[in-house]
Formats: structure tokens, sequence, C-alpha cells
């Protein structure tokens, strides 16, 4: 019975999650496109767009369970667009990705403006994959 339970439990933590829609807002070409890439091989059906205002209006029309945006050059600008994600679907989770920032900016846009997370760039892989996994166990 406990090599049961160990296969079990072995297989549960390593097992990949059923693929969920993300949407990638990120206004560079090659880096949104690499992290697209590297999302999808977690099993995720990722869909990245260049504009944030094509992504607000993706929102709308379909429901990514997860947001990550990196689209923005300056976190003050991740935050607006936040608040304007959250005024469209305010259940989804946004994980903001910043060029650079200070504690108060990642303080201020997960408690105040509803982020779920907050990254400096460059994004540690390893971490990324592990917030996305946690965002979705809210839903």
């Amino acid at each position: 019975m406990e090599n049961v339970s160990s296969y079990f439990m072995l297989n549960c933590v390593t097992m990949s999650p059923s693929p969920r829609r993300i949407l990638l807002l990120d206004a560079e070409a090659q880096s949104g496109e690499a992290l697209k890439q590297l999302i999808a091989s977690w099993g995720y059906d990722v869909v990245l767009q260049q504009n944030t205002s094509p992504g607000i209006q993706f929102i709308s029309e379909t429901d990514p369970a997860v947001i990550i945006d990196t689209s923005s050059l300056s976190p003050a600008e991740g935050s607006d667009v936040l608040r304007e994600l959250r005024a469209q679907q305010s259940s989804i989770p946004v994980i903001l990705v910043a060029e650079s920032g200070t504690i108060e900016l990642a303080i201020r846009a997960i408690q105040e403006e509803g982020a779920y997370h907050y990254f400096e760039k460059p994004v540690d892989a390893n971490k990324l994959r592990v917030v996305l996994d946690l965002s979705l166990i809210h839903i």
C-alpha cells in the first residue's frame, strides 16, 4: 500500500497541468515569442499579443486562465494596464513583469491594483512556472 501512495504522490507532483489558455502581452516580438514557447512547453495554450489594446479586447472575447503582462516599458505603465485589465475581467490572475522597479511598485501592484505576482526582468523560468501553476490553483 505504501508503494501505491508513494507512486500516486510522485505522479501528482510531477504531472504537468492540463492545458489552459494564457494571454501573454509582450511588446517585443522576439522576447514574446521566446516566452510563449517556454510556457507552451509546460503544457499551456499561449496566445501572444504584442499590443495591449488587442489583448484587452481578447479578454472580452475569450476567457484566458491567466494573463502575463510583460508589455510595459516601465512599472508605472504596467500598473495602468493592470487597472484596465481589472476593469474588464477582475477574476483573472495577472502576473506583471517590469523592466525595473522598486519594492514599493511591487507592493502597489499587488495590494492596491490586484496583481497576482510581480517580477522584474530578467525572470527566472523556474520561479515563473511555480507562480503560474499556483495562480491556476486559485481559479
